[in-house]
């Protein structure tokens, strides 16, 4: 049975003009009045009330101690030749995790930052620093308020207003009010403040001096902390990987994983975790990184997941990763969609259907050779311009759903994974249409929304694009759960399946660059939403 859309507030967008410059030290302050989204993941339930009981390290006054206010960044150093990147040991950190210890990489403990000075804080406005758990300096005060203010509505929110009560209530507090976790804040905003600026990240001394302090502190408590990892520390390690995602080193981002995995096992699985928002936001961080890399999951080792048809599920949840008897074309009205585009859907839910058929039941040469012949007059029918309507220049929904089924199409028709079936050409001619639907469109349809990011996500992984699709797919996963979890799961387990048909038995891990690219804008120029920088 069909539920109807709920009607989500409209939101006023703003459009500024971009002006991007490197300024001198990051600490002379930032004028960014619009952002992009940042990672969380949340839920409207009663789960919010179960916040976990946290073992909060206090601040010792002692020099040798990291919780210090005055305890200097790197107080270990290695040689200046060697990279920022590289490891100390293997890629894998498990075995440091069980040795209670947490360094990656190197860049994390380098002399070059040994004796970063502070600001002095002498303002009033700073006064409240000194009751939560950093360093009370004036650049920490900045970076925190640019956090709370600008990034953290989008965690759990498209377009960034009217995030859930329980969200700024519950999950922010328990998050600013850690001395662990609370650093994740700081380090956000010094990665997207240095690539508003277009400063490579590993030459920002917030963001290096935020990684160093962040990396100490894990080690600190994991030394203390010798019996039980609590929500604090998984949270911190999962908000690092994220970071580390969208803004950093992609390898990093693999250790992180590794070491996340080896605390959850170590803990008891994810069963283990009762603060049901924080296991779901470590499930949200879990399918977003196996979807990204097109590799598989880290934390969920369950294999071969069957994916459920669903007869009943909110009807702006509806993508064509569901399998569901429900047609777009009876729903577009609800949808607010064209009939031409909910034909497109319709034809993408049946080739989602087939795939997760054979993945299901196993592969027959019959069975494959007329799916194909399906497939191919489907993609042709995207791609022939005689079968387009000049009138449908101007639907934008349309053109983004168009764009997104021929890149889905050709992956099916080829058998090849996402990554390799997309096209710039595409990338570009899909930019320019989806961000045409205004955010607070989008956020009525975020099954639809993530299904579109989904499909170009493991393309753009390396790409200026990438920070935007990595940074709105939490947000859609979120809007998606608060409405129904299982639907939500649904998708995620669905796309997971058709990634990994995709790629057959001849699955090839897509090695993770070492750097990431250097900041800068899609070559199709930024959202009108997106980050401004002016005067």
């Amino acid at each position: 049975m069909l539920t109807r859309v709920r009607k989500f507030p409209k939101s006023k967008e703003k459009a500024l003009g971009v002006q991007p410059k490197i300024e001198e030290p990051e600490a002379a302050g930032s004028n960014i009045l619009a952002t992009i989204p940042e990672s969380g993941s949340q839920s409207s339930d009663d789960s919010f009330n179960q916040k976990p009981v946290l073992q909060l390290i206090t601040h010792d006054t002692t020099p040798n101690s990291p919780f210090s206010y005055g305890w200097p960044i790197g107080l270990f150093s290695y040689e200046d030749d060697e990279s920022p990147t590289s490891p100390v040991g293997p890629e894998d950190i498990s075995p440091n995790i069980r040795a209670l210890q947490y360094y990656p990489f190197r860049e994390h403990i380098r002399k070059s930052y040994h004796g970063v000075s502070k600001m002095h804080v002498g303002s009033v406005a700073l006064e409240p620093m000194h009751a939560l758990p950093f360093e009370p300096s004036l650049r920490n005060a900045q970076l925190l308020h640019f956090f709370l203010q600008r990034l953290a509505p989008f965690m759990s929110s498209i377009d960034g207003n009217d995030p859930p009560p329980a969200f700024n209530e519950k999950w922010l507090p328990f998050m600013i009010q850690s001395p662990i976790a609370g650093y994740i804040a700081i380090l956000t905003s010094s990665y997207f403040q240095a690539t508003a600026r277009q400063i490579e990240w590993n030459k920002s001394v917030d963001v290096m001096g935020a990684r160093v302090k962040l990396i100490t502190l894990i080690n600190s408590y994991l030394t203390a902390h010798q019996s039980a990892l609590n929500d604090e520390a998984i949270s911190t390690v999962m908000s690092l990987a994220y970071n580390e995602l969208v803004y950093a080193d992609e390898r990093s981002t693999l250790a992180h994983m590794n070491g996340l995995a080896e605390m959850i096992r170590t803990r008891g699985g994810l069963q283990s975790i009762e603060f049901r928002t924080l296991r779901e936001m470590l499930t949200r961080t879990d399918y977003q990184i196996a979807f990204t890399f097109e590799c598989d999951l880290f934390l969920d080792k369950t294999l071969n997941k069957p994916v459920p048809t669903l007869e009943s599920y909110p009807i702006e949840l509806d993508n064509p990763l569901i399998k569901s008897n429900i047609r777009f074309v009876e729903s577009a009205e609800e949808l607010n969609i064209s009939i031409e585009a909910a034909r497109v859907l319709d034809d993408m839910r049946f080739l989602t259907a087939s795939v997760l058929h054979f993945q299901e039941n196993g592969d027959s040469e019959v069975e494959i050779a007329k799916l194909m012949t399906t497939v191919h007059w489907i993609h042709e029918q995207l791609v022939s311009p005689a079968t387009h309507d000049p009138n449908m220049a101007n639907d934008f929904m349309y053109q983004t759903c168009r764009t997104a089924g021929i890149i889905y199409s050709t992956a099916i028709l080829t058998r090849t994974p996402l990554s390799r079936a997309c096209t710039a050409q595409l990338l570009h001619q899909l930019w320019m249409t989806m961000w045409r639907v205004p955010l607070a469109h989008w956020k009525k349809l975020p099954g639809l929304f993530l299904w579109v990011i989904l499909v170009v996500n493991s393309y753009a992984r390396n790409r200026p694009e990438a920070r935007f699709l990595k940074g709105l797919m939490p947000p859609a996963v979120v809007t998606m759960n608060l409405l129904d979890w299982d639907a939500t799961m649904a998708t995620l387990d669905g796309f997971l399946a058709v990634q990994k048909w995709l790629a057959g038995m001849s699955r090839i891990f897509i090695v993770p660059s070492r750097h990431s690219p250097k900041p800068a804008s899609p070559e199709g120029g930024l959202p009108e939403w997106a980050i401004k920088e002016v005067e």
